[in-house]
């Protein structure tokens, strides 16, 4: 039961106001002033705790600074509450009818995490926000109902680009119609220097843009090529969903090597999607990183925003989520992420069948699936909040998207299976996730009974059973039953030795353990030959048979398949392991099976009619 607080705001209000500058954006400090009306009393505000989209109460108070409240010109004392540190109590004075609010947010230099990192982050020539750093709400108001008006103030010479479309133009300061809170959180904004956007067509009458900000020119270059396989991606989504659930959609990218280190990420919206990655990354044509990621946000529009589990469409920012249906709404756009890109020719079928075959021999060789279930890496997202990646293999990870794609493919071969290949996953999603403009909410939520009535309509079966057994069950021979449906079968090569470095996991096929280039121990797989020789992670190898540890020595004797002899040390301890190896360095590959080749069926690009880019959507300036 939810009680409603002691709120005092005004009983006819105009809508709350937030207006950010950033023009300090460069010193990693962003000012935000809100305005609330209130009346006299008692009033709690908080800060938002749950974030759209990451699962975890992760909203970053710990960079919250110089917060102050004032009204009728006078400071408003203020108190954390004991319990809740993201909540603020104090009291509006007589006669007050507007609370004012300031507050600084220090934005990262670097963003600490590789995926859904929800802090903010800037460097001299670009600044990346996200509402829900710099802003407080009333406790108990619901975001989807609370109107606000919202405003930025930008640096000299700088751009913007964001979903929603601004209101004409006022010096520096970009304003914003008044929407609703929970639109405001769900559109990020990208500024800087350098921004550029392109058209990418349409969904149905829905125009769809992407806007990059960089360091400088070159970092947000967007090769020909890559302009084209986007386009075909929007195209493969259309055909694969059928229904729009959007007006308009825009993929804001950030690439600066000083904000992210290595690699790409993102983090969906409804209208949009917040991706970040190393400078340059769409300017080669021969680089497809960027491929699978923005089909997987594009998808999410529909799958985790639209469609919603029901644990996640909670009433505000400050309720906990159920996450149990994770591998739903991270597992199914994770397999519909890189089915899309294949099917518009920006992942090639050798590459697709090659993440295929990696994430089969990771879950295979995933201890951690021996006692914990693959709805349990949701529900228990939580407890692994501080966790670092020492003993990942034992403990398990995020696996609702690594072993949720392999589930999807099972589901897709077993649909076309009980169809006699008349339906697969596609008439599902078109299904499920169609929209009624005239009638579907803006969010949909469903419950797992909903997902298997929805299976049924399809092809029928006891899906019930089926997913409380792969999902809820403990099971060791899913990637390995997936395939055998799918004309490929999963098998391992040996590795040669080129001079080239070795992948990190092929060690973890062979012998059973990963290691950093440093000689510490980093995974271990539990029964396989280092954890019965006595390994243990954390343990950092000094020494392979007789000469000091280097990574490339260790490679070599484990390609020349000689017994190795470690001298290993931990804390204070040196001790000897001797490790048996037969195996050699192995990679996982899809050979070729016996009956037709499903996996071609499934990537094989569907019929679509996408219009041509119209008028771009150009960025506020």
């Amino acid at each position: 039961m939810l009680l409603a607080p002691a709120i005092a705001l005004a009983a006819e209000p105009s809508p709350p106001t937030i207006s950010v500058d950033l023009r300090e954006a460069s010193r990693g400090i962003f000012h935000a002033a809100l305005t609330f009306p209130v009346k006299p009393g008692p009033l709690t505000l908080v800060y938002p705790r749950w974030i759209p989209g990451d699962h975890l109460p992760s909203g970053p108070i710990e960079n919250l600074a110089g917060l102050r409240f004032t009204a009728n010109g006078q400071p408003v004392a203020w108190k954390r509450d004991v319990f809740d540190a993201s909540s603020f109590h104090l009291v509006v004075p007589d006669g007050a009818t507007t609370l004012n609010v300031s507050l600084d947010y220090l934005a990262e230099p670097v963003l600490s995490r590789m995926v859904n990192d929800v802090g903010n982050a800037t460097t001299p020539n670009l600044a990346l926000l996200r509402w829900h750093s710099v802003l407080l709400y009333p406790q108990g108001a619901r975001p989807s109902a609370l109107q606000v008006k919202a405003d930025v103030r930008l640096p000299q010479g700088w751009t913007l680009a964001t979903a929603p479309r601004p209101l004409p133009q006022s010096g520096d300061i970009t304003q914003f119609a008044p929407m609703s809170l929970e639109r405001l959180v769900d559109s990020p904004v990208i500024a800087g220097r350098f921004v550029q956007s392109h058209a990418l067509g349409t969904i149905d009458k829905a125009p769809i843009a992407i806007s990059l900000v960089g360091d400088d020119p070159a970092s947000i270059a967007l090769s020909d090529r890559q302009t084209t396989l986007m386009r075909a991606v929007v195209g493969q989504t259309q055909a694969l969903f059928g229904s729009v659930v959007f007006d308009q959609y825009r993929y804001l990218v950030t690439l600066s090597d000083t904000i992210r280190r290595r690699g790409i990420g993102g983090q969906e919206h409804h209208e949009s999607s917040d991706n970040t990655g190393v400078s340059g990354i769409f300017r080669s044509d021969d680089d497809d990183r960027w491929a699978s990621l923005m089909a997987h946000e594009l998808a999410h529009a529909w799958n985790g925003k639209y469609r919603r589990p029901i644990g996640e469409a909670t009433a505000d920012y400050q309720q906990p989520y159920d996450n149990s249906l994770l591998w739903v709404y991270e597992g199914l756009t994770s397999y519909l992420g890189n089915v899309l890109s294949a099917r518009a020719g920006a992942l090639k079928p050798d590459a697709f069948r090659a993440q295929l075959a990696t994430l089969g021999a990771d879950m295979a060789h995933r201890s951690g699936r021996r006692w914990r279930s693959l709805s349990d890496t949701g529900t228990g997202l939580t407890a692994l909040m501080h966790a670092g990646p020492d003993g990942a293999n034992w403990r398990r990870s995020i696996d609702y998207y690594f072993e949720g794609i392999l589930l999807w493919l099972e589901i897709d071969l077993k649909i076309q299976a009980l169809t006699q290949d008349r339906r697969s996953l596609d008439d599902f999603c078109q299904a499920f996730f169609a929209k009624d403009p005239a009638r579907d909410p803006l969010v949909k939520p469903y419950d797992r009974q909903m997902l298997v009535d929805a299976l049924n309509r399809i092809a029928p079966f006891d899906w019930d059973g089926y997913l409380t057994q792969r999902v809820d069950g403990i099971s060791t021979s899913l990637p390995h039953e997936a395939f055998a449906q799918s004309g490929w079968s999963l098998a391992y090569r040996d590795v040669p030795l080129n001079g080239a470095p070795i992948d990190p996991q092929a060690l973890l096929y062979a012998l059973g353990f990963t290691i950093g280039d440093d000689g510490r121990v980093t995974g271990l797989e539990k029964g396989g030959a280092a954890d019965l020789a006595g390994l243990d992670v954390g343990a950092r190898l000094l020494s392979v048979n007789g000469a000091a540890f280097s990574r490339a020595g260790l490679e070599r004797c484990v390609a020349d398949r000689q017994p190795l002899t470690l001298i290993v040390a931990r804390a204070d301890k040196v001790s000897q392991i001797r490790i048996d190896n037969t195996a050699g360095p192995r990679v996982p590959v899809l050979e070729r099976a016996g009956g037709p080749d499903r996996l071609a069926a499934i990537i094989a690009p569907r019929t679509t009619k996408i219009r041509p880019p119209t008028k771009i959507m150009a960025p506020a300036r």
